[in-house]
């Protein structure tokens, strides 16, 4: 089982799909826990079925939207 990725940071701007899930926007902050370790991202491109997320430490990941469960602000 994939792990969940969740959009977090201030101002989370998201656009309705058409199945009832949001879409995050491009430039929100997201991240992804893993076995204990914490991967940090930026949206870059997202649609109704995949969410292209640029990590810090340099990769990108293509991610179908229903990896990512919840919004957290602070």
């Amino acid at each position: 089982m994939h792990a969940a990725v969740t959009v977090v940071g201030p101002g989370s701007a998201y656009a309705p799909s058409g199945n009832g899930r949001r879409i995050p926007a491009k430039g929100d902050r997201v991240e992804e826990w893993r076995t204990g370790i914490r991967r940090v991202g930026q949206v870059w491109y997202a649609d109704e079925l995949q969410v292209l997320v640029k990590w810090e430490d340099g990769r990108s990941s293509s991610l179908p939207l229903s990896r990512f469960v919840e919004t957290r602000r602070y």
